[in-house]
């Protein structure tokens, strides 16, 4: 099997987080400048054989997607010509409140953990 990255994107920065070999456990990576993203992204695809990336995307309390969810969707159509990949979207609600830490690797660690985990299911 191959690794998964998550990413948690904010405007000014981005959390990575990387899959274990197997796909059960997550792990905060880094986390890089927004604006250069996609340099990023490809450079992680490629030193770890990644064909998944998990996307983390906001919802409101009522389940629908703001603002921020389309920011994300526009990032994420840039980011799929930069590094071809299956991009899947999770929802990212409390991950950062989540976080051990606070930062956004570890938000996004948290993140593709939960998706990690519903899978297994």
């Amino acid at each position: 099997m191959t690794r998964l990255i998550g990413l948690d994107i904010g405007d000014a920065r981005t959390g990575i987080a990387l899959s274990d070999e197997v796909g059960l456990t997550a792990r905060a990576l880094e986390t890089v400048p927004t604006d250069s993203l996609g340099e990023a992204v490809k450079k992680v695809v490629a030193e770890h054989d990644v064909t998944t990336v998990v996307v983390g995307r906001p919802r409101h309390l009522d389940g629908s997607l703001g603002t921020q969810a389309e920011k994300i969707d526009v990032i994420v159509e840039t980011l799929k010509l930069a590094a071809p990949a299956e991009y899947i979207y999770e929802d990212e609600t409390g991950t950062t409140k989540a976080a051990a830490d606070g930062t956004d690797a570890e938000a996004a660690r948290v993140m593709l953990q939960g998706y990690l985990d519903e899978r297994a299911r």
